[in-house]
Formats: C-alpha cells, structure tokens, sequence
C-alpha cells in the first residue's frame, strides 16, 4: 500500500488542476487509512481483536494535518470506550470515519476561524456506536432529506 501511496504522490507534483489534486489527495487517505489498520495487526498478537478505539484518534489526527485549511484552526475532541473490531469490521469502520472526517474538513468550516470535530466510540451492552460531528457551516438549505 506504500508504493502505492507513494506512487499517487509522485504524480500529484505534475498536476496543476486543483480538482486533481484533491481526488489524488483523499486517494491516497483512504489507502493510509487501510495500511494504519494492515500496521497495527502486525504489531499486535492477536489479529481478531484490533484496538479501534486509538485507531480513531490517530487517523483523526493524520487527516487534519493532511488537508491544508487555511486560516481555519480544527479541534479534536474525543471521547472514546476501549473498543476491539475484528479485521473486517476494522477496515469498513476505518474507511466510513476516514470519509466522515474528510467531509468535515473539506465543507464544514468554510469561512470559519475555529472548527471542533467530536468523536464518540461507546460500547454498551455488546452493542458499539460511532458518532461524529462538526461545528461547522451545515447542510446548504437546497439540499432536502
């Protein structure tokens, strides 16, 4: 997944269209998101229990220091149950919330001096939720359910 990551970044320096930029940009996130999750297996000894919960946070940080916004400080509030996910429910979760926060960075806080992103990873009964949300600007009115 590494060269494959650096072989998206090797081509983002001949290309000027911003658009561009931007889908080779998120292309590479979702292949770090992947190979973050690949990283952790193999440093951990056992590969159905895969710790999420410090996954999260790690991948939340990575993508805010990936997207450049400018003039816009973003703040990461966690709150976060020690949570285990075997491998294929890791990897899905990890691309959901990859592009969850994305989202949030790249349409949320236009024109924005200060964003705050709230992460929520709780486990009750055997049932796990994962919940984010943004301070940010909002769903345009255009836009109907």
């Amino acid at each position: 997944m590494q060269v494959i990551s650096s072989i998206l970044s090797l081509q983002s320096v001949y290309v000027t269209d911003r658009r561009v930029l931007d889908v080779l940009r998120e292309s590479r996130n979702r292949i770090a998101a992947m190979a973050s999750i690949h990283e952790r297996l193999y440093t951990t000894t056992n590969l159905s229990n895969f710790r999420f919960s410090s996954y999260i946070k790690d991948l939340a940080e990575s993508l805010v220091n990936t997207y450049e916004l400018s003039n816009t400080s973003v703040e990461l509030v966690f709150s976060l149950d020690q949570v285990f996910l075997s491998l294929n429910n890791a990897i899905p979760c990890g691309l959901i919330l990859n592009e969850l926060i994305s989202n949030s960075l790249k349409y949320a806080f236009e024109r924005m001096k200060y964003g705050r992103i709230d992460i929520n990873l709780t486990s009750k009964s055997g049932k796990i939720s994962l919940s984010l949300e943004d301070n940010g600007v909002g769903l345009s009115e255009e836009i109907t359910a």
